[in-house]
């Protein structure tokens, strides 16, 4: 398994499904006939049980090794209104204004086919019907007339058990935390299994996951044994492992994050997009892993 973290503009824990190329399958030596070979739906298999896990029993490398850089803990965002005496006030504002909740989500990609963000079809030149994203389904099972954004917009087919979602809902009803995630958890994403709500907690008003973020942490399950139980010759874990020590610590451009005048502050080299990959690991799990 490899494992980063990095500061950025997002946040999710997102885990990328692996990639399968396309192609003559029938030419060995190439990297298509390569990737081929091994049984990725075992790592599918894997995250499915992952994300349907109850999260005390997470392995430990899913919840992360510290603090910093693990499973986000909704409590210390909640913290963060009750201390600020926000959640106590009497100002209008707060008390009969617009009320933030923050919700730990995870969800299973290999359902979702056009990933995270919300989009239509345009297969035929013209706006269809709507695509079957992540950013739907949660907006299916939140209070009708809620604001949503994510820490992450997560690519198709990418799994995630530390999504972070924050939702703006009216002032005007006295929803809480507990009623949003026992509602959420009725409807059909969540009954299907492809969506999970863990935890839901009430959130400082300004409070915008996206906006919020800081780091992000990717995990990347890769076969070590071909479909016939043989064991793969063409990754050295602790070869790669030396790779990733060798980057730790380094600040390096990503484009993608920047944009609006940080993008075009970004194409004239400046240091605006410029991300610190703080940890990188690679290392060995056994399938049948224990709980943490």
């Amino acid at each position: 398994m490899m494992e980063d973290d990095e500061d950025s503009d997002f946040d999710g824990d997102a885990i990328p499904a692996p990639f399968c190329a396309n192609g003559d399958y029938d030419t060995p030596g190439t990297h298509t006939y390569t990737m081929e070979r091994y049984d990725w739906s075992l790592v599918q298999d894997t995250w499915k049980r992952i994300v349907g896990m109850d999260p005390a029993e997470l392995p430990a490398w899913v919840v992360g090794l510290d603090r910093f850089y693990s499973v986000t803990d909704l409590r210390e965002i909640e913290r963060a209104g009750v201390v600020g005496g926000e959640f106590a006030s009497t100002n209008s504002r707060y008390l009969h204004g617009k009320k933030t909740f923050a919700l730990r989500v995870g969800y299973r990609g290999f359902d979702f086919k056009h990933g995270y963000q919300r989009q239509r079809d345009k297969s035929l030149g013209h706006w269809k019907d709507e695509l079957h994203t992540i950013e739907q389904d949660i907006k299916a099972c939140m209070p009708s007339g809620s604001s949503i954004a994510a820490a992450g917009r997560t690519d198709k087919l990418v799994s995630a058990v530390s999504q972070v979602i924050s939702i703006m809902i009216g002032g005007e009803t006295e929803t809480t935390a507990d009623q949003i995630l026992a509602l959420a958890r009725e409807e059909e994403p969540c009954r299907s299994g492809r969506l999970v709500f863990y935890d839901c907690r009430r959130a400082p008003q300004s409070f915008n996951a996206w906006a919020a973020a800081t780091w992000r942490r990717y995990l990347y399950l890769v076969p070590l044994d071909d479909r016939e139980g043989r064991r793969r010759e063409d990754l050295d874990v602790p070869f790669m492992e030396q790779v990733f020590r060798n980057v730790e610590g380094l600040p390096l451009p990503y484009n993608s994050f920047s944009y609006g005048d940080n993008r075009k502050a970004a194409h004239r080299k400046a240091a605006s997009d410029i991300c610190t990959l703080y940890r990188a690991r690679a290392f060995e799990v056994d399938g049948a892993f224990q709980s943490a």
